[in-house]
């Protein structure tokens, strides 16, 4: 059905959402969401209507996800769904993923456009570098976005540098989740997301899973942000070359967060070449703190 009702947040999450995995599905959405009723508008090229879908959507609930994940519409069909929503402060998420979206510009216009918007999920699409910092060029200060997606977007370094700035000069002041995995933003990229990071106040959940973070520094960012962020709950950090130094680093963050008593609950690590250097620095430090899960 293009059109579904919920009663609110939690039936959609129970009955309806499809997490991309068991981080998404423990960090996209708030333990506390709204209970206001909710309207999923699904729009794809085969609907009869496409546009006509994404109307009866925007006129029919309180607030509205707009599904658009590998919708198959033309470049054409997709700037007009864009200018349909223009304005509708009831469109909560917008999911865009796997649309071989290249234009950053479009989608920060459509971002300023929603000032309702609290989950943007741009995944698997190729904004690359240009596109990434077009979105947050045009995007500006976004007061109501929680979480947001670029996951397997050809973002390297060199285009992640305005995503960092916009953090640090605190334009997504709200922000709770970023999921950047699947990048290739290097040691040099997770510095300044890191460091961007480190007095952020609603950040929680990052993932930085498969992005070549290998060099020593990469992980003394992240070793920072753990010991140091106020907010910062789950971190994803598989597949990247730590190595001993590296895990060894991080190893003592996580005791420094569980000293300091922060709100540490989740550390993905997995595939990161960790060897025994490592692994004791690992169990020396995780039961230091207590809310590790």
């Amino acid at each position: 059905q293009p059109v579904i009702r919920y009663s609110d947040c939690a039936d959609w999450i129970a009955n309806g959402w499809s997490p991309d995995g068991q981080f998404e599905k423990n960090t996209w959405y708030d333990a506390e969401e709204s209970t206001t009723p909710l309207v999923v508008a699904t729009v794809r090229a085969k609907a009869k209507d496409p546009l006509g879908c994404l109307r009866d959507g925007l006129d029919s609930g309180d607030g509205v996800i707009v599904d658009m994940e590998g919708c198959g519409l033309q470049p054409e069909a997709l700037q007009e769904c864009f200018e349909l929503l223009e304005g509708c402060d009831r469109v909560c998420e917008v999911v865009l993923s796997e649309n071989d979206l290249t234009d950053g510009e479009a989608l920060g216009g459509l971002a300023v456009e929603l000032p309702g918007l609290q989950r943007l999920n741009a995944g698997w699409n190729m904004l690359g570098d240009k596109g990434l910092h077009s979105f947050c060029e045009v995007l500006g200060a976004h007061q109501a976005l929680l979480h947001l997606s670029f996951r397997d977007n050809e973002v390297t370094s060199n285009g992640v540098g305005q995503l960092a700035a916009a953090l640090q000069n605190d334009r997504l002041p709200c922000l709770q989740s970023l999921n950047l995995r699947q990048n290739t933003l290097s040691t040099v990229g997770a510095v300044a997301i890191c460091e961007a990071l480190l007095k952020h106040r609603a950040i929680r959940a990052l993932d930085l899973r498969e992005n070549a973070i290998g060099h020593s520094s990469g992980a003394e960012a992240i070793a920072a942000l753990i010991s140091e962020s106020v907010s910062l709950t789950s971190i994803a950090l598989c597949r990247n070359s730590l190595a001993e130094a590296g895990s060894s680093a991080i190893a003592k963050a996580i005791g420094v967060a569980g000293s300091k008593g922060l709100g540490l609950k989740s550390v993905w690590m997995l595939d990161c070449k960790i060897g025994n250097q490592g692994g004791k620095s690992l169990s020396q430090n995780i039961g230091k703190n207590k809310l590790l899960q």
